[in-house]
């Protein structure tokens, strides 16, 4: 008898089916416990929104809040200070003073013959009736914004002009008729 050296052996092609019939099985079994659970997953996750999982949380929203609340005190701090700013500078503008920072409102004073009535800076003159003279003894003379012109000291002073005192050195207006009414703005002083 023979001993055929391929007995006992499969043909190879029939050896690869064997193994392909294991393997198929086993990659399906498992493709099936990954889709399972993947869909287990999928299913306990919370609806976006929902209680479990909410769009933002309380302490986030808590903290916002507190960080409002914070601007607010903020900005009603600096109201505050704008607001005593702002009644500073009222006064400061009704209040007759020297320079620039005259009364809000014109005055008018009556001078009689010889008086004087010297500006301070930034002073508004308006002859309104009488007559009356430039006194400036700096010689630069005095500004008539109604005219374009500087009426230098002894000079006749036109009516209803618009005259600026510059500075607080001695200028103004002396009265020449026996009265004479002035509107001021500013502060002054009235000199026999």
């Amino acid at each position: 008898m023979r001993i055929d050296e391929g007995a006992g052996r499969q043909p190879v092609g029939e050896n690869r089916n064997r193994r392909g019939r294991r393997v198929w099985p086993a990659a399906l079994l498992l493709l099936l416990l990954l889709l399972a659970g993947a869909g287990y997953v999928l299913a306990d996750t919370a609806q976006p929104g929902g209680a479990e999982d909410p769009l933002v949380t309380r302490s986030y929203v808590l903290q916002q809040v507190d960080m409002l609340k914070e601007q607010i005190v903020l900005l009603r701090r600096d109201l505050d200070q704008n607001k005593q700013s702002i009644e500073q500078l009222q006064q400061k503008v009704e209040q007759p003073g020297a320079g620039g920072s005259g009364p809000a409102a014109w005055q008018i004073v009556e001078l009689e013959k010889g008086q004087r009535l010297l500006g301070g800076a930034g002073c508004e003159l308006v002859l309104r009736g009488g007559t009356a003279t430039v006194l400036d003894p700096t010689g630069n003379g005095l500004s008539d914004l109604t005219a374009g012109t500087d009426p230098k000291n002894g000079s006749p002073v036109p009516r209803n002009h618009l005259l600026l005192v510059p500075r607080d050195d001695g200028r103004g207006l002396k009265a020449t008729a026996s009265k004479v009414w002035i509107m001021y703005r500013g502060s002054v002083t009235i000199k026999e």
